[in-house]
């Protein structure tokens, strides 16, 4: 019986392991199949008004001063009634940064970038662990008009030609007990804002989310928003449509050369904040990616299984742009392999021309 015990244990995890190996040989060696792309209507193909797009950099100006910031963190103080001290951090000097925290609630944070005046304030969580819901939360309605005069009294409120209220929601906790019971309690409302600059969402960096406790009090404020200057993109400045069509598909093809499909949603011209101080139009791809993955082990083990995974990117129409994009890697960190190749490609709906567009370095 003992013998018996032992063999069962060694050869069964054996053959599973066995089988998964042979499972990963065999759908390693199939032939690869190219990737058929399909685009959606509303993925629309690119044709650029080349006489209306503009690019936007950050208004050169003075970093702020320690003393500055310390006087933007005591009035945030002061209107949450949170308690922040300043925190001495040995990077700060190369940071170009400010930490302000409250030594009894680590989460109760000042956190200020003196280069770009952008800033993170949470007035705390500490407050927020009981099993309850916050008491006397606004409404969505509520929450975007108390979010709007939060700013007006702080004088942070940006541009309202700029200004696109983005979303309205929540945080909240969640409990799941021992017995198997759950619960759910609010917490506290979210107001997000997003950017607009000549006619186009911006995309990125750019945002100022608010959180609000009772009552609509101000429990936390993200700025970013850094003032900027535009000026108009000259035609021959822009890549040709084909080109950045056929750029798409590189990408495309480039992170999902093992899919089975994918679906592209939508190619849309938008403006591209990558935080460094330059706001320039870019094509935003938004698509879904089809994977059939074998099952390695368990009772499944060799079934074929459909991943869905949602993807997007950003794609520069600049000839010389200068932010710097997802794609952009270090050439001397990473190294081009096979499996960044891109595979063959099924024809769209609408054929592209065979115009290829080069990817710029980092600088």
């Amino acid at each position: 019986m003992f013998s018996i015990l032992i063999s069962r244990r060694v050869w069964v995890p054996a053959v599973l392991t066995v089988a998964s190996l042979l499972c990963l040989m065999v759908y390693a060696q199939r032939p690869e199949k190219p990737v058929l792309i399909h685009y959606l209507a509303s993925a629309k193909p690119v044709h650029l008004d080349r006489e209306r797009i503009q690019t936007f950099v950050a208004k050169p100006g003075p970093p702020l001063s320690e003393e500055e910031a310390t006087r933007l963190a005591e009035r945030l103080s002061s209107y949450t009634k949170a308690t922040l001290v300043r925190q001495k951090d040995p990077g700060e000097k190369l940071d170009s940064r400010l930490l302000f925290q409250n030594q009894k609630d680590p989460s109760a944070t000042f956190d200020i970038n003196l280069r770009t005046g952008e800033f993170l304030f949470n007035g705390g969580l500490a407050q927020y662990k009981k099993e309850e819901d916050t008491g006397r939360l606004p409404s969505s309605e509520e929450a975007a008009r108390l979010a709007s005069v939060h700013l007006e009294k702080l004088t942070m409120l940006p541009p309202q030609n700029e200004l696109v209220l983005a979303h309205v929601g929540g945080v909240n906790m969640g409990l799941h007990r021992p017995d198997g019971s759950t619960s759910l309690y609010r917490k506290l409302v979210v107001v997000r804002y997003d950017r607009t600059l000549a006619g186009l969402p911006v995309l990125g960096d750019s945002r100022v989310v608010l959180r609000l406790a009772e009552g609509g009090s101000l429990a936390g404020l993200i700025r970013r928003w850094s003032p900027v200057e535009g000026r108009k993109v000259q035609p021959e400045e822009l890549l040709a449509d084909d080109v950045i069509e056929k750029s798409i598909k590189e990408r495309l093809l480039a992170e999902g050369r093992t899919a089975t499909s994918i679906v592209v949603k939508f190619t849309d011209l938008v403006l591209y904040d990558h935080g460094n101080g330059v706001i320039e139009p870019a094509i935003h791809v938004v698509a879904d990616m089809h994977f059939e993955v074998p099952v390695m082990n368990g009772r499944s083990v060799g079934e074929i299984r459909r991943l869905d995974v949602p993807y997007d990117t950003f794609l520069p129409v600049l000839k010389n742009y200068k932010a710097k994009y997802p794609f952009m890697r270090n050439p001397e960190a990473t190294k081009r392999v096979q499996s960044d190749q891109p595979v063959p490609l099924k024809e769209r709906e609408t054929p592209a021309s065979e115009t290829t567009a080069g990817e710029k370095s980092p600088d």
